[in-house]
Formats: structure tokens, sequence, C-alpha cells
């Protein structure tokens, strides 16, 4: 998840995203009102995560520790994401 924003994320990445989010959810078949709703709501969330992440970061005096020891969970297997956030 190595983008700044929502907004600037491919639209195939958050068709990917949405269709992970339909397992529990059913968002086929939204008219234009609901998707905008829902593409607001998804990149509040993603600011949110990134910011949750940020502060997990800022935790640390020394901040190689959280790279090299302290990914969180989500991440795991991920750690350029890591490193990029």
């Amino acid at each position: 998840m190595q983008w700044k924003s929502w907004k600037v994320m491919p639209d195939e990445i958050k068709m990917e995203v949405r269709s992970q989010w339909s397992m529990n959810y059913n968002l086929e078949d939204l008219n234009e009102e609901s998707l905008a709703y829902v593409n607001r709501l998804f990149g509040e969330r993603y600011k949110q995560w990134k910011s949750d992440l940020h502060h997990h970061f800022q935790a640390f005096d020394d901040p190689q520790v959280p790279l090299q020891d302290s990914c969180p969970k989500e991440l795991e297997g991920q750690e350029d994401s890591w490193a990029w956030l």
C-alpha cells in the first residue's frame, strides 16, 4: 500500500480492496452516489490507517528500531511497505 492517498491509488488496486470487503459487505451494483460515498469512506480509513502506523513508528526513540524489529503484524511479509510508510 505505497500510495500517498486513496485518491491517487490506481483504480485496479481500489477494486481489489473493495473485492476484499465484498466478502463481508455487498458492494456490487452500487449507484454513482453510493460508490462516491464508499470511496470517501475508504479514503478516510486509509488515511487513518497510515496515521496509526505513523504513531506506531514514532513510539520509538531510534527510527531504525521499528524498521528492523517492530513491523506491525498487518505488514509482516511486506517490510518494503513498512519502510516506505
